[in-house]
């Protein structure tokens, strides 16, 4: 993701999301800005020719990232909504439930434990990454009903490989 910030007199800023290290680093005119602190750069004025305006970069992953240019603030990355987090521990706790439940895995087999844990743990954080994709919550909705397939298939997969051993 970018996000490209127009200054009067300066250029365009143009703050770039790495997907894969969750950082984001700041170019001014396609150069990238001198560093001064963990999260903070600076661009020189070209009427002074000194650094005086600064870029801070301010947040995470899961809170949203923004860039914080002459006290106005963009946001580069948007904060995932809380019924996100609500449906990926919801999908992970319905699917360990029953795969605890012997009365249940006798009518469904779904492996649970380590393995299930791992399948449900790895497809929840998942979702979460995935989940930025879009900002209609209609979609957001089906991509978690699609995780809670592929989760609950993965499982039943893996028991039944587990009990036709």
């Amino acid at each position: 993701m970018k996000k490209e910030i127009e200054l009067e007199g300066v250029g365009t800023i143009v703050a770039k999301y790495n997907f894969f290290t969750g950082r984001v680093v700041p170019f001014l005119n396609g150069a990238r800005l001198k560093k001064i602190s963990k999260n903070t750069y600076s661009v020189p004025n070209p009427e002074t020719g000194r650094a005086d305006i600064i870029v801070s970069v301010i947040g995470n992953d899961l809170r949203g990232i923004s860039v914080v240019v002459r006290g106005k603030t963009y946001f580069v990355v948007p904060a995932i909504p809380w019924y996100c987090f609500v449906l990926a521990v919801l999908g992970f706790v319905a699917t360990m439930t029953w795969s605890m439940v012997p009365a249940c895995v006798n009518i469904f087999p779904m492996v649970g434990g380590a393995i299930g844990g791992a399948i449900g743990g790895l497809l929840a954080g998942l979702y979460l990454y995935l989940v930025r994709v879009t900002d209609k919550a209609w979609a957001r909705i089906l991509i978690w009903v699609a995780f809670f397939v592929a989760d609950v298939m993965l499982r039943f997969g893996v028991a039944l490989m587990i009990l036709g051993a």
